[in-house]
């Protein structure tokens, strides 16, 4: 190998390493990881952005479960590092071991508890709400969603819902901001999401532009999905939520993010 050869893939090496370094700080999240132990001082979250559970600005990680995961993992002695992915990919990768657990507003379902291990319930009774802009005529329930164009964030409880009532026509987005960009854009007529993660939208937008109507029976609950392949982490996290339950600790979040 000559001089030039190795100055070349010298560079090459280094600006990865950058690369690297830079993404990892800049998204907090880890970049590649084969599979997760147990017993490492490492808390590995999968996560997707879901406001107000989990908010991701430039450097920063927050929302109410970010900050719950965090405190779970002082009480665990544990540094915790989320990982943000595709919401589709969430279950799959605690299936492969490769995220210790899953905290971004998923949903228990007898389905999904097939395949992770949820703690109990740290957020109930949050009912599917139906936006539409204020200047359109107006959607009163779920049959006046029929043959009109109707955003979901996919792999959410409304998307599911949505799914199983038949002659939707669906749009699937990654995000609930793009639900609301897909609205304001005339892209859709109407996008469905839960009442919480729609609240921080309106808190800071002007909520006269929005109609919101809540689908009787649609609530649904919140909790920690963890992999199957810790078995012992999903009873140290369901101590720890205890704990954080007794000392005020989640009330005070749930006060905090208008939970």
């Amino acid at each position: 190998m000559n001089k030039t050869t190795l100055i070349i893939t010298a560079l090459v090496v280094a600006s990865l390493a950058a690369l690297y370094y830079k993404t990892t700080y800049r998204s907090n999240t880890l970049i590649s990881r084969s599979r997760v132990g147990q017993t490492e001082d490492a808390l590995v979250i999968g996560i997707n952005p879901y406001p107000p559970y989990v908010i991701i600005d430039n450097n920063d990680v927050t929302g109410f479960e970010a900050e719950l995961i965090k405190e779970i993992g002082q009480q665990l002695n544990k540094k915790v590092e989320f990982q943000n992915m595709a919401f589709t990919s969430l279950v799959a990768s605690a299936q492969a071991g490769t995220i210790h657990a899953i905290a971004c507003g998923i949903a228990p379902t007898a389905e999904r508890a097939e395949k992770v291990l949820f703690t109990k319930p740290y957020v109930s009774n949050d009912p599917l709400v139906i936006l539409t802009l204020k200047s359109h005529a107006p959607i009163r329930n779920v049959q006046d969603l029929l043959g009109k164009k109707v955003v979901v964030n996919q792999g959410y409880t409304a998307d599911m819902f949505i799914s199983s009532i038949p002659g939707m026509n669906i749009m699937r987005l990654d995000e609930v901001a793009d639900g609301f960009m897909a609205l304001q854009s005339g892209q859709a007529d109407a996008f469905v999401t839960a009442r919480s993660s729609a609240q921080p939208y309106f808190n800071s937008k002007k909520e006269s532009t929005f109609s919101a109507t809540e689908i009787p029976g649609s609530s649904e609950s919140i909790a920690c999905a963890v992999s199957k392949a810790y078995p012992q982490l999903h009873s140290d996290i369901e101590r720890a939520l205890e704990k954080l339950q007794k000392n005020g600790t989640l009330d005070a979040l749930k006060k905090k993010w208008n939970l």
